[in-house]
């Protein structure tokens, strides 16, 4: 009975193919979700559905903001990665766009 009121299933949640919406791969794709080390600028992370319905725009403000939250929390730069601390998460969707908001990895 619950599971017919619920639109959402942590098993999913985990299942889906997260990609980072900052970059995109030599084929205009967007690469898995992760960094490759070189730190070049923080991962914004949302699964491959979510990233289809986005446009060019609304990834680059989510990836902006993510980027301006780890500098005001002094996590910019590639000195100072994540060293294990809790991850910085803003919403996918800015209030304005009345979209529903992304929450998750790496949001």
């Amino acid at each position: 009975m619950i599971r017919e009121i619920l639109d959402e299933d942590l098993r999913n949640w985990f299942k889906s193919k997260w990609v980072n919406i900052g970059k995109k791969d030599k084929d205009g794709k967007h690469p898995p979700c992760g960094t490759s080390g070189d730190k070049r600028g923080y991962a914004k992370c949302v699964p491959q559905k979510t990233a289809n319905k986005m446009s060019d725009k609304e990834k680059e403000s989510a990836t902006r903001r993510k980027r301006a939250a780890q500098n005001d929390a002094d996590r910019g730069g590639k000195e100072s990665a994540g060293q294990g601390k809790k991850p910085i998460n803003v919403s996918t969707y800015t209030k304005k766009s009345g979209k529903k908001s992304g929450t998750g990895k790496g949001s």
